[in-house]
């Protein structure tokens, strides 16, 4: 994955210019005003907070991705992406369903572990969408034992 190759293949893109996406690219400060709302409502709740700040990483790499719309600018994009889900599924398993940590992370069958493995899977599946993962994950997870056989070699 070359980082720094411009990424037009999707059909929201106006052109190569930086302000080639302008509604995607102003609407991402939604993302980060109400992760500032979120944070300031969740003093004391520590995942609430971890969430609080992810959701302000995905405005930021989502800016990113849609006035550069390059390979370094995807990766900013969609990694926060992946860290929210996966901090999610984690919190509702232990939070939400009463899961103890260790099965809450990936011993049970929700787990944040089993369903990282099935995006990779699915990544490596689909030739990460416009390239938007590429090579990030191919190979990633190939001698994982949980992941079902998702990730070929």
């Amino acid at each position: 994955m070359d980082l720094f190759a411009q990424i037009d293949a999707y059909c929201e893109r106006l052109g190569p210019g930086y302000w080639a996406e302008p509604v995607n690219a102003v609407t991402n400060l939604a993302f980060m005003l109400v992760a500032v709302w979120m944070w300031r409502r969740s003093a004391r709740v520590g995942l609430a907070r971890l969430l609080a700040g992810i959701l302000f990483a995905i405005g930021v790499g989502s800016y990113l991705f849609h006035t550069h719309a390059q390979g370094w600018a995807a990766l900013a994009d969609v990694l926060p992406i992946l860290a929210y889900i996966l901090v999610y599924i984690f919190a509702i398993n232990r939070d939400v369903w009463g899961m103890r940590t260790p099965w809450a992370l990936g011993a049970g069958r929700h787990g944040v572990v089993r369903a990282l493995c099935g995006v990779v899977g699915a990544c490596v599946q689909q030739g990460a969408g416009a390239g938007q993962l590429g090579g990030l994950c191919a190979g990633a997870f190939a001698d994982c034992d949980l992941c079902g056989g998702l990730v070929a070699a």
